[in-house]
């Protein structure tokens, strides 16, 4: 080979070598960008509805109680307004849930919000043994979404520790590939340069 194809040789070694790291760098920035993405879209979400549900809830229960103490229909049509809408917040949270563990969280939930709603019912006769199974569910409910809201932060600080490793374990392998690129260039230059 004369020295121009060596050249060439050696400088599209050093090129390949180049788009190599950069397609690395490349797919380790996408898979950051979306565990970036799922953190402020799903979990942040999940969180934030998961606690407005919990708010729901405590307002739901100090209705109920204003309820059984002095029963209004005011107070009821006010305690079904509010179960519809947490109804429609757990539905939403359903739709950001995506393991098994919170799936059931929510189905219990979903359960006891029903008993208790029902509970409350003026057609629902039997009220005596309700009040003995509303102070269970009073407990039982913000338990539950404490669990729930626990479970998608536990989730979201393993997601950001992956992506802190991820984003160390593509900083080193940049560093390691960068410098034996250029350990590689010397040695073409040095190999060519004496032939």
């Amino acid at each position: 080979l004369t020295i121009f194809w060596r050249v060439i040789f050696a400088q599209l070694t050093l090129i390949a070598l180049i788009l190599g790291m950069s397609l690395y760098a490349l797919l380790q920035l996408h898979h950051l960008a979306g565990l970036s993405s799922d953190l402020l879209d799903m979990d942040s979400k999940s969180i934030e509805a998961e606690k407005d549900l919990l708010k729901i809830f405590l307002s739901q229960r100090r209705i109920t109680e204003k309820y059984l103490v002095a029963p209004d229909k005011g107070l009821y049509s006010h305690f079904v307004e509010g179960s519809s809408t947490f109804t429609n917040v757990l539905e939403k949270i359903a739709g950001l849930v995506n393991t098994p563990q919170e799936r059931v969280l929510l189905d219990q939930l979903r359960e006891l919000y029903i008993r208790y709603a029902t509970g409350l019912s003026p057609a629902f006769t039997p009220r005596s043994s309700w009040n003995q199974e509303k102070n269970e569910i009073n407990e039982k409910i913000p338990t539950k979404i404490n669990e729930l809201i626990r479970f998608r932060e536990e989730m979201s600080a393993r997601k950001i520790v992956a992506a802190r490793d991820q984003a160390v374990s593509a900083a080193s392998t940049m560093g390691w590939l960068s410098l034996g690129g250029i350990m590689a260039a010397i040695f073409f230059a040095y190999v060519h340069a004496h032939r």
